[in-house]
């Protein structure tokens, strides 16, 4: 962000979805003059941006080179668009993302990535760097096994299937469950996590997990020794080994690698977004913990129900 000369935000809300990402976008449009415009619902940043409407036309204008904002975007030589996930729920906005590299070189080069989504849960960047995603259900499941998985919609999951929710401070995957295994919160634990950006960080036990409670990785190694397909790893240390042959990045604790992620592999569609709608509306409940948190629950009984606004 802070390399950036031009900035494009694409349905989404950095200071709902994201703070820190807000907080260095207005650091960087305070000191660097950084102009940003906005695609998407209105909504209160903090900081002066380009209201340019929540309409998908303004998508085509900017793909024709034509448009309010595209002459700032061309003669940007680091150009940076974000899309938010209320973007991305339309698959046709991938070819959308190519066709905008096309009009803009300067978007992707060999030095420099311009397009960047958003992401809301916690662990989703970690989870594509490690070649991990969920397939498109079809059909109910009939064996769920939900790994700190708190799923909005459960359409994959009815009464005839079993549930096992593994994780801490489970409210809507725990709900669904048939069998809990308890495991520890991220301040009970050592673990890698990898920030939205893409940086990897490790963390150190904070607290004493409750008494039944299990790290995750214990869980597992004890679930695939009962099922005699045991995971060959039996140390944090030999995990962390794993996870470094799998994707080298996790051994770069504390560096960005370049992403290898790339729109022209993922499947499109011809579908057309007229609006983008916001991802989140209560800033306080966006996580188990937080929703499990009395100070929150106060928060969001004096939260108007706006994207743009937290009280």
């Amino acid at each position: 962000v802070e390399e950036a000369d031009a900035l494009v935000l694409v349905g989404c809300n950095p200071r709902m979805e994201a703070p820190l990402i807000n907080t260095r976008i207005r650091k960087c449009v305070i000191q660097n003059d950084l102009p940003v415009a906005t695609v998407g619902p209105s909504m209160d940043l903090t900081f002066e941006v380009e209201d340019l409407g929540n309409d998908a036309k303004v998508l085509d204008a900017f793909v024709s080179g034509g448009g309010p904002f595209s002459k700032t975007l061309k003669g940007a030589e680091r150009p940076l668009i974000i899309f938010g996930l209320g973007a991305m729920k339309n698959s046709s906005m991938y070819s959308t993302i190519e066709a905008l590299k096309k009009t803009y070189p300067n978007l992707c080069t060999a030095e420099w990535n311009g397009v960047n989504v958003l992401q809301l849960g916690a662990a989703r960047t970690a989870a594509l760097d490690i070649g991990f995603s969920t397939p498109d259900l079809k059909m109910t499941a009939k064996f769920a096994y939900l790994l700190n998985a708190e799923p909005e919609k459960s359409s994959f999951v009815d009464s005839n299937t079993f549930v096992v929710y593994q994780g801490h401070h489970g409210d809507k995957g725990a709900m669904l469950a048939d069998v809990v295994l308890p495991g520890a919160a991220y301040t009970e634990k050592q673990a890698t996590y990898v920030n939205t950006e893409g940086r990897p960080q490790e963390t150190r036990a904070a607290a004493d997990m409750p008494q039944n409670a299990r790290t995750d990785w214990k869980i597992i190694r004890a679930l695939s020794e009962f099922l005699e397909v045991t995971v060959p790893c039996n140390s944090l240390a030999e995990v962390q080994a794993r996870l470094a042959e799998v994707c080298p990045t996790f051994a770069k604790v504390g560096e960005v690698e370049p992403t290898t992620f790339t729109t022209g592999s993922q499947k499109t569609s011809s579908g057309v977004v007229s609006k983008f709608e916001p991802a989140v509306e209560n800033f306080y409940l966006t996580n188990p913990i937080s929703r499990s948190s009395s100070i929150m629950a106060q928060c969001t009984r004096q939260l108007k129900k706006s994207a743009s606004s937290y009280l």
